[in-house]
């Protein structure tokens, strides 16, 4: 049986002047369903963009559980 594939779907949203822009939802899938949970960490880091009030994003870190079969 072949490995599912994770994708993470592109997202932008226009940068406002001053506070926070929307909240940005991102869409995780599978290309097939796995036998097992597939257990994801994920956390915001500075690059590009600054974390902090009045810059660019805030700190988010976490884990996504796709429970097997879905």
């Amino acid at each position: 049986m072949a490995v599912p594939i994770l994708t993470v779907a592109d997202f932008s949203v226009l940068e406002s002047n001053g506070g926070f822009s929307p909240a940005m939802e991102f869409v995780v899938t599978l290309s097939s369903a796995a036998t097992t949970d597939v257990i994801i960490d994920y956390q915001t880091l500075n690059g590009t963009a600054r974390e902090g009030e009045g810059v660019d994003f805030r700190q988010a870190s976490g884990t996504l559980t796709i429970a097997a079969g879905a």
